[in-house]
C-alpha cells in the first residue's frame, strides 16, 4: 500500500505529465498559425501587382487601362493576414477602395 508521500509524488508526476500535454498542444497550435501565416504570405506575395489589377477592374468598369492604371493605388497590409488594397484615388484627392488580393484571391469590391 502506498504512503502518504508516495500518493503525493503519483499525484505530481500525473500534473506534470498533464502540464506536458498541454504544452504540446499549444506548440502544435503556434506552429500551425505560423504556418498559415506564411503560405498566405507567399500567396498574397504571387498575387495579381498592380497593372494586373487595372486591367481587370478597366475591363469590369468600361473605363480605359490607362485611366486605372494612373488613378488605382496599391497598398500592402500585413494584419491578421497579409494582403494587398487596391484605392481608386480621385482628382480631387479622395480614396476608394476598390479591391482586394488575399490568399492569391482577387476580390474587385466596386
Amino acid at each position: 500500500m502506498l504512503e502518504n508521500g508516495d500518493r503525493e509524488i503519483d499525484d505530481t508526476i500525473a500534473e506534470t505529465e498533464v502540464i506536458s500535454n498541454n504544452a504540446s498542444c499549444l506548440k502544435m497550435f503556434f506552429y500551425l498559425c505560423m504556418i498559415i501565416y506564411a503560405a498566405s504570405s507567399v500567396l498574397s506575395i504571387i498575387g495579381l501587382d498592380k497593372r494586373d489589377f487595372a486591367r481587370k477592374y478597366a475591363e469590369k468598369h468600361g473605363i480605359t487601362f490607362a485611366e486605372a492604371e494612373y488613378y488605382i493605388f496599391q497598398e500592402i497590409g500585413v494584419f491578421p493576414i497579409q494582403y494587398r488594397k487596391y484605392e481608386f484615388r480621385y482628382q480631387d484627392g479622395t480614396d476608394e477602395t476598390v479591391g482586394y488580393v488575399v490568399f492569391g484571391l482577387t476580390f474587385i469590391t466596386n
